[in-house]
């Protein structure tokens, strides 16, 4: 079975090489693919859409790549009916466009409909957010703002704070996590607070420092809040990893600090934020927005079962994307 490379260009995909044949993919504002080209620069197939993505018209008999309608941003087809792609956390079906399961972000966002019902000026590349088309940092910057400000007003009902605790189970000492939730409620609704949100675009592109940082992350915490809440001594979940500092020590340095000097020596505003959580993803998931904000309250991951998705951050982080606002 020949194996097929992709190539990305900031996240986008822009051809793939199979058997080493080289194509390459010409897309659309959507990121749709609407041609396929060889090597030699020759148009092989062409391909028109329907406002929903099914395919209204196709040119050529070449090969169709997995990726079509919206392609270039990692939807790829499934082929099964009314599931035919899959957005990296739904499938969604084109003939009643609609995604086939409930939007973990219910009701902050609709349960099955896509895009608001505007599929030919916004996309959701992961099955979770809607993002104006061509909105660079503006759509993600104002999400992070607005979950932000929901996660705040979530904390400050009873209701809806009963609810999420329960998700999240039981965590030991008990004031482990009211603190942390406190924090958070703290964070996103006093003014006090300033956090910065940065998005790399063509006309500001990263930092070399913070270009290593981001690699692999959707999302990095550039520099959590100067104050971080006391720690327990280990995983209060199960009391094996010792819980990393948020701050640097003398033999534990944070990793992200070339980042954040040259970050601040190039805009020396932001010597004035709280918290500064940068966007390696022009477009990242509501969930890895929720999860920054955990780290900006003071929550640091928990050893090597941070990375893995495993700790208490990821854990509180998956409940925040389930919340219900009351």
């Amino acid at each position: 079975m020949p194996i097929t490379y992709y190539d990305t260009v900031n996240g986008q995909l822009v051809g793939e090489t199979t058997s080493g044949v080289r194509t390459e993919y010409l897309t659309d504002a959507l990121g749709s693919v609407t041609a396929t080209m060889n090597s030699s620069g020759e148009i092989v197939n062409t391909y028109r859409y329907k406002p929903y993505g099914q395919l209204l018209s196709k040119t050529g008999t070449g090969e169709d790549p997995r990726y079509l309608w919206s392609g270039n941003t990692g939807s790829r087809r499934t082929l099964v009916t009314y599931a035919e792609q899959y957005n990296q956390a739904r499938h969604y079906g084109s003939k009643q466009a609609g995604w086939t399961t409930v939007d973990l972000l219910w009701p902050i966002e609709l349960a099955y409909g896509y895009v608001s019902g505007r599929p030919t000026s916004y996309v959701d590349k992961y099955g979770t957010d809607v993002y104006p088309v061509g909105s660079g940092c503006d759509g993600p910057v104002d999400k992070t703002r607005r979950l932000c400000e929901q996660l705040g007003k979530c904390l400050l009902n009873e209701a809806c704070r009963t609810d999420l605790v329960k998700c999240i189970g039981a965590v030991n000492p008990p004031d482990f996590l009211s603190s942390i939730l406190e924090k958070l409620r703290d964070i996103c609704l006093d003014d006090s607070h300033k956090i910065c949100v940065g998005c790399p675009d063509s006309k500001s592109p990263l930092p070399n420092a913070c270009k290593k940082a981001c690699s692999g992350n959707y999302a990095i915490t550039v520099s959590p809040i100067a104050d971080p809440i006391p720690f327990p001594s280990t995983d209060p979940t199960s009391g094996t990893q010792p819980i990393l500092p948020i701050r640097p020590c003398k033999d534990t340095p944070y990793a992200y600090v070339p980042c954040e000097l040259e970050l601040k020596l190039g805009n020396p505003s932001l010597k004035t934020c709280s918290c500064i959580v940068l966007l390696c993803d022009p477009k990242p998931p509501s969930t890895t927005i929720a999860h920054e904000m955990l780290h900006c309250a003071g929550l640091a991951g928990e050893g090597p079962g941070h990375g893995k998705g495993r700790d208490i951050v990821y854990k509180i982080e998956r409940c925040l994307g389930r919340m219900k606002i009351k």
